[in-house]
């Protein structure tokens, strides 16, 4: 289940006992509300599942309208059967010592997301809740990527945790980058556990200098003209292979052509935490990753530029967009007449084609693959 279906099925769960606390009430009965919002500090978005897997949460924001104390519980889906009440509304837990409602919690080393739930409540008062989660990740090979074909009939780039294929001309590094992360570009969710797992997203200018600082090689961040070679080189057997011009988009439909789609070929049939990341799509066909790019569909980040960031890792209004939709890679190529601007190339669910936009250098936030020519 994708993380948007799995939260919302959480939250349709919550609404039916938001009206009780964790204790047995009569349903019957209508409640006047605690007041405020209640919210659970401390929870972190992603976790590495081989480090400190421990939950310190602790709630925050609620309120009783007579200013008396609360309870507070949690419970933690799907790993706990029953609530765990960490405050009474004595102000004391279950050893009779005075307690804030904290709550820690050791997850197992279990890759996946899980649903963590708050109330707070009070006698003659509707209980109110927080409802959250966290997902278990792993970099590496068999981590939380699985089945992507990075691994498989590849190069290793000198001193560095990258792979490549060769395509024609060129050698292509099949993962998304993620050098000089604490320095430059932004994790997924600005979670610096998705680094080596979904790359980072850079602008423009720090995609350039990202591919320039890995390992040996001249690697730098493929021009269109580099595009344009690896697609030539991939349907070079194809006598029905539709003409391809530079700064378009490459169409490419399987009905027509009678052969695997040009999408499919750049696709990897990957999992995230066993979640498959490109749906399957009859205008795409079944994903074969015959090129060995195994692109991902991770996604871009509008990164919001505001005259305080000095770094793309401060953006305080990144807005992260497309994942399980849009691959989208940054070309070396400057759009001509528009300042400010350069080329992209993606993919998208769905679609069988190979697709070019235009991202402001500055405030848009793509993933990055970087080439060079092949060592003769």
């Amino acid at each position: 289940m994708s993380l948007k279906k799995l939260r919302i099925a959480a939250l349709m769960t919550f609404a039916i006992f938001a009206a009780v606390s964790c204790k047995d009430e009569d349903e019957s009965t209508t409640y006047p509300s605690l007041e405020g919002n209640i919210s659970i500090v401390g929870l972190e978005e992603f976790m590495n599942s081989k480090g400190d897997r421990t939950l310190r949460l602790k709630p925050a924001g609620a309120e009783h309208p007579e200013g008396k104390e609360l309870g507070y519980c949690w419970k933690i889906i799907p790993l706990m059967d029953k609530y765990d009440t960490t405050r009474f509304e004595s102000g004391l837990n279950r050893e009779g010592k005075t307690s804030d409602g904290s709550f820690e919690y050791q997850l197992k080393d279990s890759l996946g997301t899980y649903t963590v739930y708050c109330y707070a409540f009070a006698s003659g008062y509707s209980s109110t809740y927080d409802i959250s989660y966290t997902t278990l990740v792993r970099s590496g090979a068999n981590g939380s990527i699985t089945n992507s074909g990075i691994y498989d009939n590849t190069f290793e780039v000198e001193e560095e945790n990258y792979r490549y294929v060769t395509i024609g001309n060129l050698d292509w590094i099949n993962s998304n980058i993620y050098e000089s992360a604490s320095t430059a570009g932004i994790p997924f969710r600005k979670a610096a556990v998705m680094s080596e797992i979904f790359g980072v997203y850079y602008n423009y200018e720090d995609a350039k200098q990202a591919c320039a600082s890995v390992g040996e090689g001249d690697w730098r961040l493929p021009t269109e003209e580099d595009w344009i070679e690896m697609v030539t080189s991939t349907v070079k057997d194809n006598p029905q292979a539709p003409e391809i011009t530079p700064y378009s988009n490459i169409y490419w439909d399987k009905k027509v052509n009678g052969t695997p789609t040009l999408a499919s070929q750049l696709m990897a049939d990957a999992y995230f935490n066993t979640e498959e990341m490109w749906i399957y799509n009859p205008a795409v066909g079944d994903i074969t990753n015959t090129t060995g790019l195994a692109f991902l569909p991770t996604g871009y980040v509008n990164l919001g530029i505001t005259p305080s960031v000095k770094s793309i890792a401060d953006y305080p209004e990144a807005r992260f967009d497309g994942l399980y939709d849009y691959g989208v890679f940054w070309s070396g190529s400057e759009v001509e007449g528009e300042e400010g601007m350069a080329y992209y190339r993606y993919l998208r669910a769905g679609q069988p084609h190979l697709m070019i936009g235009k991202g402001n250098k500055e405030s848009f936030g793509a993933s990055v693959r970087c080439v060079r020519d092949t060592k003769k």
